[in-house]
């Protein structure tokens, strides 16, 4: 009985070590009750590939930027944990609007395979509108995988997206 124990014990722990997207699939593939199972559904071909696109940004809201009439202004770097799945190539698509909302975009862009080992460093640089100090600002940020053929797969759930509350202060 001990024996069955440890074992139980040793199971559940060795599946709380790994991480990253390896983690997420064997729990997906671990869970029976799921309903991403069909009943004659066994292993990866029940988990389809951008099921697994996550993202999380770890800035805290809103992030305080100090606005700089030196340097190139407004430009940033925005970080987090991510996961790709089974995607050999990634996208991150970003979009950086002034308020809060749909108000004017003042940047777009992507950056290409910035998910590595589980974290990731987006570059953003506004491109259509000036920044402006004191003023806030949403940034909209997605993870989308591409295919062999530059298709490119997104989450149907929304955790390949996030949104960060931005504030660029003129002082410090």
């Amino acid at each position: 009985m001990k024996l069955i124990t440890f074992l139980s014990l040793f199971l559940i722990l060795l599946a709380f070590q790994n991480c990253g997207d390896s983690a997420r699939v064997n729990m997906i593939l671990a869970d029976e009750n799921s309903s991403s199972f069909a009943d004659d559904c066994i292993g990866l071909e029940c988990v389809s590939p951008e099921e697994l696109l996550w993202l999380k940004i770890r800035e805290y809201e809103p992030y305080k930027i100090l606005f700089s009439t030196q340097a190139a202004v407004g430009h940033f770097n925005v970080g987090g944990q991510c996961g790709t799945g089974l995607f050999e190539n990634h996208t991150f698509l970003w979009e950086l609007r002034e308020g809060f909302g749909a108000q004017n975009v003042v940047g777009r862009g992507f950056a290409d395979n910035r998910c590595y080992l589980g974290q990731f460093q987006v570059p953003i640089s506004p491109n259509i509108s000036p920044i402006f100090p004191d003023q806030r600002y949403q940034l909209q940020l997605e993870l989308v995988g591409v295919g062999t053929s530059n298709e490119q797969f997104t989450n149907p759930m929304p955790s390949n997206k996030a949104t960060l509350d931005i504030l660029f202060l003129s002082t410090p």
